[in-house]
């Protein structure tokens, strides 16, 4: 078993939600240090926890961001992720930077439409209308990204034309003066615009959620004005 790699190792972890102290050593000298590095990050941020002889992987999704943000390419580990868990973190992140967030807010009458994550920041004014893709490798099809993108602006535009309905059970979105359609994978995208719509992984959302803006003016990313807000 000896000469195993940092990304078996992860992978490992990732897989099973678990690594064991002997395949730690196991990882070959040259990878050893770095394993030995991130495990302990993981657990100093309560992502991993140390039981016994044993790593137990408490969030994936944040491990990740952890491992990419360590310099580690995350590409391989990605399809271990859950749709469940996938859909919740990109809830979690978005409310850590100071969000709030509505899941699976639809509308079932005239102009229909369902988004997955809803989130208001009553701060910047900007509503992030997220549309989560469980993508885990990068398209090889440019055309799929680009059907994903026009349809998710088009589910934006339904929204900002009966946002009355909506504001009714979520008054927050009177908050926001644009709606700000976005699609969040897991791959990262070749294209961080398509079709006017940004495109972050979910191991990026942390930072795209902080310089929205920065996306809107100096991209030209797509954004629907929201006719329902209220200036408080």
């Amino acid at each position: 078993m000896l000469g195993l790699t940092l990304l078996d190792a992860l992978e490992h972890l990732l897989r099973f939600r678990s690594l064991r102290d002997d395949l730690v050593k196991a990882v070959s000298l040259s990878d050893r240090m770095k394993l030995e590095e991130i495990l302990g990050k993981l657990v100093d941020l309560r992502v991993v926890a140390k039981v016994g002889e044993e790593y137990r992987l408490v969030n994936s999704l944040r491990a990740l961001e952890v491992v990419h943000g360590m310099g580690i390419d995350v590409s391989r580990l990605l399809r271990f992720v859950e749709w469940q868990e996938f859909e919740k973190y990109v809830a979690e992140v978005l409310e850590e930077e100071g969000y709030e967030v509505f899941h699976n807010v639809k509308r079932d009458s005239v102009k229909r439409f369902q988004i997955d994550v809803l989130a208001v920041n009553s701060l910047s004014r900007v509503a992030l209308v997220v549309e989560c893709k469980r993508w885990s490798r990068v398209l090889s099809s440019l055309a799929k990204l680009v059907d994903a993108a026009r349809n998710h602006v088009a589910r934006v535009k339904k929204l900002a034309q009966t946002c009355e309905w909506i504001a009714v059970s979520i008054p927050s979105i009177r908050r926001a003066r644009i709606f700000v359609p976005v699609i969040v994978t897991l791959a990262q995208p070749q294209n961080p615009v398509v079709e006017g719509v940004p495109v972050t992984s979910v191991v990026t959302l942390r930072d795209f959620a902080r310089k929205v803006m920065d996306y809107v003016e100096e991209l030209g990313c797509a954004y629907e004005k929201n006719r329902c807000f209220v200036e408080k």
